[in-house]
């Protein structure tokens, strides 16, 4: 009779810690931490991560998540290839769907985009992010002599109003002691009689890294337009500030292409309020054949 009491109550005790160490399914999400995303069209893997969350990371569970892609300007085969259909989540964390970008040396006019879908297929477990978009940046820089004259166009931002330089009026020059960066001199705007320099101070200037990928780091100083000093930064799609740097694309062999995020510059008023000296998207330089 004891025997059994213990078989009992041993049971019963197993019996409760598996009901309170089970997970609740219907308490997870799945989502991508980004869900824009630049990369070169020579970076080979690309990593994205997608994270399951809503439980302790040492939880036992499964859960199953497919991926899939839908082709817009960049298609699939040609400019990238999907390597990863399915993740499988062991546990809560970070998984990581495998693209695998085919650097195809096409020049083309706009960025290539496609996105990334996800579709979980574990009942109750929730989709809070279930698309990325992924912006393929064609980084043939070291194919192309960029120094030399331009001509700068560009919209603003809220109303699309159009900007030009002087035809030839930016010049690009190499730095010596740091040969990664490049200056854009007389970065100057005009629309009618409004005129608008870019900068005010330091001339603005964007780098090449080792694998040809072109980009514009944001915070450069642009100086002081009489209401305080100044600094660049991206904007996005939907208006929000961002630390990201801009990218630069090449496309008919001499035009650099700024995107997907627009160009602001801003500075900090008396009252602490961020405040817009300018804010322009679709920037273009269109290289002057000598």
């Amino acid at each position: 009779m004891k025997l059994y009491l213990y078989i009992g109550l041993l049971l019963c005790l197993f019996v409760s810690c598996s009901e309170t160490d089970q997970v609740d399914y219907s308490q997870l999400s799945v989502s991508f931490p980004k869900t824009k995303i630049d990369t070169g069209e020579s970076s080979g893997i690309l990593d994205i991560p997608v994270i399951l969350s809503g439980c302790e990371d040492k939880e036992p569970l499964s859960v199953k998540v497919a991926c899939s892609t839908t082709a817009q300007t960049a298609l699939e085969g040609v400019d990238y290839e999907l390597l990863t259909p399915t993740v499988t989540f062991s546990t809560c964390g970070t998984a990581t769907v495998q693209i695998r970008l085919i650097n195809n040396d096409v020049i083309t006019e706009e960025i290539k985009t496609f996105s990334l879908r996800l579709t979980v297929e574990t009942p109750e477990v929730q989709l809070r992010t279930p698309e990325a978009q992924i912006y393929i940046i064609n980084d043939d820089a070291k194919k192309y002599a960029i120094p030399g004259h331009y001509t700068l166009t560009a919209e603003n931002y809220t109303d699309g109003t159009k900007y030009s330089s002087a035809v030839g009026g930016v010049e690009i020059v190499q730095d010596v002691e740091f040969p990664e960066r490049y200056y854009m001199r007389q970065m100057i705007l005009q629309n009618g009689e409004n005129v608008l320099p870019l900068s005010q101070a330091d001339d603005l200037y964007f780098t090449v890294d080792v694998n040809g990928k072109m980009s514009m780091p944001i915070k450069q100083n642009i100086g002081n337009y009489g209401k305080g000093n100044g600094s660049t930064v991206g904007l996005t799609a939907d208006g929000y500030t961002s630390n990201d740097p801009i990218g630069i694309q090449i496309s008919y062999g001499r035009r650099l292409v700024f995107g997907p995020n627009a160009l602001a510059g801003i500075y900090v008023n008396s009252a602490n309020q961020l405040t817009i000296y300018y804010a322009l998207k679709n920037i273009v330089l269109e290289k002057v054949i000598e």
